[in-house]
C-alpha cells in the first residue's frame, strides 16, 4: 500500500471560509467518509499506484490594528474533503492512521508557525515604526509560513520513508510515530492550539531611543446615578494631564501639569468645585526591562503634593414617592479629582499600584483611546499620545527639540542647528514676548544653560552658543520659561 501527500501553498490575506475544508480537532478526526475526492485511473506500473491520497493545507488570515499596535494571526491545519480520496478496497483501519498521522504533522507546523510568529523579535521591530503597511506585514508573514511549508513537506517525506513507517506498512514504526512521536511534537507546541495568536508592540523601535519626549493624557469623566425617576444628577470634567522629557538613554525627569477643560453639572446638583491641583515639577522616568522589551515609565509617586479632591453639593429631593437613596438631604460628596481617577485607572491596564505608569509610544498625529467602565452606569475616557520629538543637525553637532516648561505645554518646531565651524546657532519657532532657556549637555546626563531668559521673537528666535570649543558632540535644548 503506498500513499501519496500534496501540499497546496495558500496565502490569505481575507476572513476563512471553510467550506469543505475540515480544521484540524483535538477530539475529532477526518474519517474514511471525509474522503470525497475521486481517485484516479490505475497505471500499468504498480509503484505508481497509490491506495489513498491526503491533501492538506496551513491557512492564515491576519489583522493589523494600527491604533494598538496589535498583530492578529488566525493558523489552522486543514483537510481538503474534495481533494482527499481513498480506493474502497484499501479503506484499512490502518490506512487511516497513517494517513491521519500527515494531518497531525500539518497541526503541528501549524502550531510551530504561531510559535515563531509571537517569539519573532524580526516581527516587532517591523510593526513598531509608524508607517509599516499591510504589504510588509503580510509579506513577512508569507516567507514564514513557505519557511514551515518546506519543513513540513520534509518532515511528511521522512514520515512516509522506508526507513521509518514505508507508507504506513511497517506496523512496528507506525506504532510508535502514532503512540509516541507525533503525540509527543503535538504536546511541545500546546500552548499555541489556540488558532489566534496576537503579537503586541508599545514603542517606535527595539528600545526608546534617547532624545526628548511630549505626551498627553486627556480624560473626560462621566458621573452620575445609572437610573432614577427622581433626583436624576449629571456630571462630567474633563482635563488634560502634558509630560515632556529627555530620555538620556537610561530616563530623566518629566516636566508635568494638569489643566481642566470643563466642568459641566445638571440635575438637581447645586455646585460642583474645581479646586486648583498644586503644580507638580518634575516625574521621574525610567527606561525598564519587561518581558516585551525596555519600555519608558512615569513615576507619579514621587511626588509629595496631596491630590485634592471635587466636592458635589445636592439640592434636597421632595415629593418624592419613594425614599431616594443618593440625596434626601442637602449632602455633600467628596471625589477625588478627575487628575487622580484618570492615572489610577490606566494604572490598572498598563501600571502599578505604586502610581508607577508605563509610557506606550505613539506616532505623531496618533492619539490611543480608552473608554473604562467606573461601574454604576460611570464611565472615563481617556486618550493618550507620546511620542519622540527630532530635530536636525549639521556639521558634527546634535540638536533636537522638546515642549517649552510652564503652566501649559507648548511643542517647540523647527528646530535647527548650524554649525560649520567655531560657534553653534540654534533656530526654533517662537512666540514674541516668551521668555527661552537654552541648555547644553555633552553627554545627555549633566545640562548646563547656555542662554537663560532669551526673549522671543515673531515667528522665529536664533541663539548662538559661542562657548564649543573643545567639544567633539553637544547636544542642546530649549525650554519654555513663560506663557
Amino acid at each position: 500500500m503506498r500513499t501519496l501527500i500534496s501540499y497546496l501553498f495558500l496565502v490569505i490575506s481575507i476572513p476563512l471560509v471553510w467550506c469543505q475544508d475540515v480544521p484540524w480537532s483535538q477530539s475529532t478526526s477526518p474519517a474514511w467518509g471525509d474522503f470525497q475526492g475521486t481517485p484516479p485511473p490505475l497505471l500499468p506500473p504498480p509503484a505508481e499506484n497509490y491506495d489513498a491520497f491526503t491533501y492538506t493545507e496551513i491557512l492564515w488570515d491576519f489583522t493589523w490594528d494600527p491604533a494598538t499596535k496589535t498583530l492578529t494571526v488566525n493558523v489552522q491545519a486543514a483537510f481538503l474533503q474534495q481533494q482527499c480520496w481513498v480506493r474502497p478496497s484499501a479503506a484499512s483501519a490502518a490506512l487511516l492512521t497513517h494517513e491521519l498521522g500527515h494531518f497531525d504533522y500539518t497541526e503541528v507546523h501549524a502550531r510551530t508557525l504561531k510559535k515563531r510568529i509571537f517569539e519573532s523579535a524580526e516581527l516587532k521591530d517591523l510593526l513598531r515604526p509608524c508607517d509599516v503597511s499591510l504589504a510588509e506585514i503580510e509579506a513577512f508573514l508569507t516567507e514564514l509560513h513557505a519557511e514551515e511549508i518546506e519543513k513540513l513537506i520534509s518532515i511528511n517525506e521522512e514520515y512516509d520513508s522506508t526507513q521509518e513507517t514505508d507508507h504506513g506498512q511497517n506496523l512496528i514504526a507506525q506504532t510508535d510515530y502514532t503512540n509516541n512521536i507525533i503525540p509527543g511534537l503535538l504536546s511541545a507546541v500546546s500552548s499555541y492550539a489556540d488558532p489566534d495568536v496576537v503579537v503586541t508592540v508599545i514603542s517606535e523601535g527595539p528600545e526608546p531611543l534617547p532624545g526628548g519626549y511630549v505626551g498627553t493624557l486627556a480624560y473626560s469623566l462621566q458621573l452620575g446615578p445609572e437610573a432614577m425617576s427622581f433626583g436624576e444628577w449629571n456630571w462630567v470634567l474633563e482635563g488634560q494631564l502634558d509630560f515632556s522629557f529627555v530620555n538620556d538613554g537610561t530616563g530623566g525627569l518629566a516636566s508635568f501639569s494638569h489643566e481642566y477643560t470643563s466642568n459641566d453639572f445638571d440635575g438637581h446638583l447645586l455646585e460642583a468645585t474645581t479646586p486648583t491641583v498644586p503644580p507638580i515639577p518634575v516625574v521621574p522616568v525610567s527606561l525598564l526591562e519587561s518581558p516585551t522589551g525596555k519600555h519608558l515609565w512615569l513615576n507619579f509617586s514621587a511626588t509629595n503634593d496631596p491630590l485634592p479632591q471635587h466636592e458635589l453639593t445636592f439640592a434636597p429631593v421632595t415629593n418624592a414617592p419613594l425614599p431616594i437613596p443618593v440625596t434626601p438631604d442637602e449632602t455633600t460628596i467628596a471625589f477625588n479629582h478627575g487628575a487622580s481617577l484618570a492615572l489610577g485607572n490606566w494604572m490598572a491596564q498598563f501600571g502599578d499600584g505604586s502610581l508607577k505608569m508605563k509610557a506606550p509610544l505613539t506616532c505623531p498625529e496618533e492619539v490611543l483611546s480608552y473608554v473604562i467602565d467606573i461601574g454604576a452606569g460611570q464611565q472615563l475616557e481617556l486618550k493618550w499620545t507620546l511620542h519622540r520629538q527630532t530635530g536636525t543637525g549639521s556639521g558634527g553637532g546634535s540638536g533636537g527639540g522638546w515642549p517649552g516648561i510652564g503652566g501649559r505645554h507648548q511643542a517647540i518646531t523647527n528646530f535647527q542647528l548650524d554649525r560649520q565651524t567655531g560657534p553653534c546657532t540654534l533656530t526654533w519657532a517662537s512666540v514674541e514676548g516668551t521668555d527661552y532657556r537654552v541648555e547644553a549637555s555633552s553627554d545627555l546626563i549633566a545640562w548646563d544653560v547656555v542662554g537663560s531668559n532669551v526673549l522671543g521673537l515673531t515667528g522665529s528666535t536664533s541663539f548662538t552658543d559661542e562657548q564649543t570649543a573643545g567639544f567633539t558632540e553637544r547636544y542642546y535644548r530649549v525650554w519654555r520659561l513663560s506663557p
